[in-house]
């Protein structure tokens, strides 16, 4: 069985981090302990009991929307 999910991100350019809330696409339940990173780096986390995660960004590194 596969698990479907969806992460709310809030992007704050200003401070170089990602936060959000990972919670399952179908039931909106809040999924934990769920690894989050940035394709093609080694830049990650992990989202906490609440769902909830932070990723600093080091402050030399663009965002791209793609």
């Amino acid at each position: 069985m596969s698990s479907f999910f969806v992460c709310c991100i809030s992007f704050a350019f200003a401070q170089k981090s990602i936060s959000g809330r990972v919670v399952d696409g179908v039931s909106s339940e809040t999924l934990a302990y769920v690894s989050i990173g940035l394709p093609g780096t080694s830049i990650g986390t992990v989202s906490g009991e609440d769902g909830r995660f932070i990723l600093e960004i080091p402050a030399n590194m663009a965002l791209s929307d793609k």
